[in-house]
């Protein structure tokens, strides 16, 4: 299963090590040790390839973190039509929550 994980960067470490059991397409979490990339407009068209050559896009979020750009990823994988995934502390729309291809996981 390809995973494209949405989450902030201080995030990537777990990504990379997930990348151990799963492949996982998002290309940005080897950015992070250089700082942000450069080209924002490169990094954006990426995010876009990443979401549509996943399986299912993962949002990761922990307490008292505000997600920003991605609720745009989670935007772009329903018009793909990918079924998207949500870790548990990531705050969502109720009504988005209903969604077909909405998923729910646990961290146990």
């Amino acid at each position: 299963m390809k995973i494209c994980t949405a989450s902030k960067t201080t995030h990537a470490e777990k990504w990379r090590k997930l990348r151990n059991e799963h492949s996982v397409t998002a290309s940005w979490i080897h950015e992070i040790e250089k700082g942000h990339a450069a080209d924002f407009s490169e990094l954006a068209i990426r995010c876009i390839t990443d979401i549509q050559s996943a399986d299912c896009p993962l949002l990761y979020c922990e307490p008292g973190e505000l997600l920003k750009g991605t609720v745009i990823e989670a935007g772009i994988a329903w018009r793909v039509e990918k079924r998207l995934g949500r870790w548990e502390n990531a705050r969502a729309s109720a009504v988005f929550i209903k969604h077909l291809l909405w998923r729910e996981f646990t961290t146990s």
